[in-house]
């Protein structure tokens, strides 16, 4: 069996990721437009400390080549400026495997063809990290935002990596 660069077959990574494309099928993820599709995905509640913005307005958008033409994984996830280099994109795979994740803000798979707007609250702590899940990753499958003062993320997917990204940070007075 090959391995990927990942150290894990590529057929393990099609087999997560068709089971996504299962659930889209059957509405699980992709009911309602825009609906937040886990119990991580709802906004929390901004800490007290929290300076504005305490949330990031995410925007995905999708052509229709995005990810060969299947419905591709957007994961929004709590981490740390060091956690971050050390995740590989096998270990964000297997994470939405687990019954539930206390780092994980958001989860959606979006059809291609399609936009995607989110609201997600920042943690008290550590940083936010948006990946990207794609049958055939690219180079960019993962954006960190380093603080809290980007108020507006908008993404551009490509085939299979992000093609343009554009934050909007908030204005100081």
């Amino acid at each position: 069996m090959a391995l990927s660069r990942f150290g894990r077959s590529a057929s393990s990574v099609s087999i997560l990721l068709s089971v996504g494309q299962m659930l889209l099928g059957c509405g699980f993820l992709f009911g309602e437009p825009n609906p937040p599709s886990s119990p991580g995905a709802q906004p929390k509640a901004p800490p007290s400390d929290c300076e504005a913005p305490c949330e990031l307005h995410l925007r995905v958008k999708t052509s229709e080549a995005t990810n060969g033409g299947g419905a591709v994984q957007v994961l929004v996830r709590e981490t740390t400026a060091v956690d971050f280099p050390r995740e590989s994109y096998q270990d964000l795979v297997a994470s939405l495997s687990m019954p539930s994740d206390p780092r994980t803000r958001l989860w959606q798979a979006i059809a291609p063809g399609q936009s995607a707007d989110h609201v997600v609250s920042y943690p008290a702590t550590g940083e936010l990290a948006v990946y990207f899940l794609f049958f055939r990753p690219g180079e960019r499958w993962r954006y960190l935002l380093l603080g809290r003062d980007v108020r507006r993320l908008e993404v551009r997917l490509g085939l299979n990596g992000i093609e343009t990204i554009h934050p909007t940070k908030r204005r100081r007075p």
